[in-house]
């Protein structure tokens, strides 16, 4: 039996790299504890202060829903954190286990949820963003506990850190996170409502054959309807749903405690010793537990939720319609009016520009789909502020060229934008159709910065388009002795253990580089597109 400190450790639970996790007893208190280790000399700067930075977040958080921390120190070379042990099962088993092909009572499914929600809140609070919500990290006590673990990729929501990979579990990214941009606490909120999703549907929202077509469908793809899926489950969660999975964090519930309102004002839930009563009855025996009468749980006089922002589909398909009832209006009135009394009356509706955001919340169409719902489609229409012609009048409609259909590939994959809209993930699995003339192309995959480049379509493009996107940034491979924390003008950088290459835009670029013990270095320096530039730091 192995010994660590006052901890004798006598079940490996798991192992990695740079450490590994234990199960254990304390021999002053004599109770039964979670041990992870890390290596203080395992070579990986990066996690070791991401192990720290996990000792010192559990350590800033006393909630009865987060895991608490009851020591962190270095015994024998290693460092290691001693945690409370809760007997149980993690989230993931118990949805395995779930007699129902993996779907939950809904009043067990929102139970659990609650208890979810306190402990996030608290996390949100002590501002920090865990990253890394899933089942794997909801622990479930067999007396009816439920607590989050696991804050090793927990960042400050103070702090905006540049990461140079997808930082989280795939299946619970959040779009921005799977785009590169930065995360707050937003990105949580749209992993909550992955984890109800998927404890009343049985699968989750966007799930797919593989990573990458999961994480296309969460940047681009509307949810099915949970009812649809799980008929026990009552119509009203969609709106929860709506707001949970919005593709733009600011269209997403503004925080936790917006959720747990709507919830209190929807369900009557009971409080939070009745929840926990509830969830240890089912599961005492999940095979024989009765459900109550739902309806009991409803509550009819429900409040909903504060209106999000409007998406940009349904603003373009509010413009097309108010486009169409004039037009409607025109040919009417021309049966009863002269064309000169029916120009004095109209108004021009405003026309809507392609810039809008593309991820319209909630909506997602292949790039390809209608041309009124499309605006990179730009085939024969007619401008909204064109007059409409009176019955009998010869004017011709004015038309623009036949769009031109491309494929687009890049090297690396990467989401593309056209004029501000989103297309899609490279390869495109279809062309698109693009008017003549000038287009801007954004290219954004988590590990580069934004390339942005102008496109110019006429009768010579070529059908299919290829964009390299190493030649349009920089790499920057450090050797640092020892080790030191990153920031590149001002931004956090975290390189991935094992890794040296930044990739970074070019022009100007001011490095620091900083040590807890050993102080500060600053380098100024300017990259080529294209360019591999190494770079020796010596902070001794």
């Amino acid at each position: 039996m192995k010994t660590l400190g006052n901890i004798h450790l006598f079940a490996e639970l798991k192992r990695s790299e740079t450490g590994a996790t234990y199960r254990g007893i304390d021999t002053l208190s004599q109770r039964l504890v979670l041990v992870k280790t890390f290596a203080a000399n395992g070579g990986a700067p990066e996690a070791a202060s991401r192990f720290e930075q996990e000792a010192k977040i559990y350590a800033g958080i006393a909630h009865p829903n987060v895991v608490q921390l009851i020591d962190y120190g270095i015994a024998d070379g290693v460092r290691y954190l001693t945690l409370e042990f809760v007997e149980g099962q993690n989230l993931r088993s118990m949805l395995a286990h779930a007699p129902q092909e993996g779907k939950l009572p809904v009043e067990i499914a929102l139970a659990i949820f609650l208890e979810i929600l306190a402990g996030v809140a608290e996390i949100h609070r002590r501002k920090f963003v865990h990253r890394d919500l899933k089942p794997e990290n909801i622990l479930i006590g067999h007396k009816g506990s439920v607590k989050l673990c696991d804050f090793d990729l927990a960042a400050s929501s103070e702090k905006r850190i540049a990461d140079t990979g997808l930082t989280g579990s795939p299946g619970y990214l959040a779009p921005e996170t799977i785009l590169g941009e930065p995360v707050t606490p937003a990105a949580d909120i749209f992993a909550l409502g992955i984890l109800l999703y998927e404890m009343i549907a049985g699968v989750r929202p966007f799930q797919a054959a593989s990573a990458g077509g999961e994480m296309n469908a969460i940047v681009r793809v509307a949810p099915l309807s949970v009812a649809t899926i799980n008929p026990h489950a009552p119509a009203l969660l969609d709106e929860l749903f709506q707001r949970l999975l919005a593709k733009k964090p600011e269209a997403r519930c503004k925080n936790v405690e917006e959720i747990q309102v709507w919830l209190a004002q929807k369900f009557n839930l009971g409080s939070t010793e009745t929840r926990r009563q509830r969830l240890q009855q089912y599961l005492t025996a999940p095979e024989s537990y009765q459900s109550p009468a739902f309806s009991a749980l409803v509550n009819a006089e429900a409040v909903s939720l504060p209106p999000q922002k409007a998406g940009r589909r349904l603003r373009v398909a509010a413009v097309a319609g108010f486009i169409a009832l004039l037009a409607s209006l025109a040919y009417w009135s021309s049966n009863w009016t002269t064309a000169d009394a029916l120009s004095e009356k109209r108004e021009e509706p405003q026309t809507q520009t392609a810039a809008i955001d593309s991820f319209a919340q909630n909506i997602a169409i292949a790039p390809t789909s209608r041309e009124d719902e499309n605006p990179i489609v730009r085939a024969s229409t007619v401008a909204a502020s064109t007059p409409i012609e009176a019955a009998g009048d010869s004017a011709a409609l004015e038309t623009s060229s036949p769009p031109h259909a491309v494929f687009i590939h890049s090297n690396p994959w990467a989401y593309i934008f056209i004029d501000a809209d989103s297309v899609g993930l490279t390869p495109l699995p279809e062309p698109v159709a693009l008017s003549a003339g000038a287009h801007t192309l954004l290219f954004k995959n988590p590990k580069f910065p934004p390339v942005r480049l102008p496109l110019e379509i006429s009768t010579a493009t070529p059908d299919t388009l290829a964009f390299s996107l190493w030649e349009h940034v920089a790499q920057l491979e450090l050797h640092i002795n020892p080790w030191a924390e990153i920031f590149v003008n001002g931004k956090q950088h975290a390189l991935p253990p094992g890794e040296k290459k930044l990739i970074l835009p070019p022009g100007r670029c001011e490095l620091k580089f900083t040590h807890p013990q050993l102080g500060e270095k600053a380098e100024t320096i300017f990259l080529q597109p294209g360019e591999t530039r190494q770079l020796q730091i010596n902070m001794f």
